[in-house]
């Protein structure tokens, strides 16, 4: 005779990817004790991914507008500049770290491994999100006067708040 029961990955697999109800087979999955939905954080992390690559190029479309914007007035160069660099230092807190350990969670197949990756995941979230909220250079970028349909942050906090979702904190 076959043993039937699943591993807690297993079970995540078969609850999140193929919507098969974990009662059904008699086993508890790691993904309802742990809280994570690996398909809704696997599109959350690929969400953040893609926001983040549009984030970059859109703060260089805003330092191009502001540039132009000053070319005519040589003298502010280096006041228009160390603004420019603010806007830099401000957005390189956003680093590719939070995608490196959305990638550990993922691949962890260990339920308690998964926890402790996933606090690191969440700490690294509410960083990134404290930093869209407080940092008043980040939050004066949505809708600023040389690209007022600007929404970068708006989206950067939507797509951190799903990532929170999926871990279920």
């Amino acid at each position: 005779m076959t043993d039937t029961r699943l591993s807690p990955a297993q079970m995540a697999f078969l609850s999140d990817f193929l919507n098969v109800a974990k009662a059904a087979s008699g086993a508890s999955g790691d993904a309802g004790q742990s809280g994570i939905s690996l398909v809704k954080l696997g599109k959350a992390r690929l969400e953040w991914a893609s926001h983040r690559a549009r984030m970059i190029g859109e703060i260089r479309k805003l330092k191009g507008l502001v540039g132009q914007a000053y070319a005519a007035a040589p003298e502010l160069a280096t006041s228009v500049n160390g603004g420019l660099s603010l806007l830099d230092t401000a957005l390189g807190q956003f680093t590719s770290r939070l995608e490196d350990e959305l990638d550990a969670v993922l691949n962890e197949s260990d339920a308690e491994r998964r926890k402790t990756l996933a606090a690191r995941a969440i700490s690294t979230t509410n960083a990134f999100l404290s930093e869209c909220e407080s940092n008043p250079v980040v939050s004066a970028i949505d809708g600023n006067e040389f690209a007022p349909d600007m929404s970068i942050i708006a989206t950067a906090k939507a797509r951190l708040n799903g990532i929170s979702a999926a871990i279920g904190s």
